[in-house]
C-alpha cells in the first residue's frame, strides 16, 4: 500500500485518482479501507485463481473451485458498495 500511495502523492497531483488530503476524514478512510481490500484479498484471490486455473501443471478443481468462490464473494462485497454508494 506503501507504494501505491508514493505513486499516487507524487503523479496524481491533480487528486484524480483519490481523495486529496483536504477531503473529509470519511473520504479518506474510506479509499484506505477500499486499497487494502484490494491489496490483501480481491487481488490475491484473483491470482491464485489464474494459477490454479491456467498455470498449475496439476487439474486441482477443488483449489480452483474455492478460489473461484472467494473471487465471487470479493465481488459481491465491491458490487454491493457501488450499488451502495451509486458508483463512487
Amino acid at each position: 500500500m506503501a507504494v501505491i500511495n508514493y505513486i499516487l502523492r507524487t503523479y496524481d497531483t491533480s487528486y484524480i485518482l483519490h481523495p486529496s488530503p483536504s477531503a473529509p476524514a470519511q473520504d479518506l478512510v474510506d479509499y484506505d479501507k477500499w486499497t487494502s481490500f484490494l491489496i490483501t484479498t480481491l487481488g490475491p484471490m484473483m491470482g491464485q485463481l489464474n494459477w490454479f486455473t491456467n498455470y498449475h501443471d496439476k487439474t486441482n478443481e477443488d483449489a480452483r473451485k474455492r478460489y473461484q468462490e472467494q473471487a465471487m464473494r470479493c465481488f459481491e462485497v465491491l458490487d454491493g458498495q457501488l450499488k451502495k454508494t451509486g458508483g463512487k
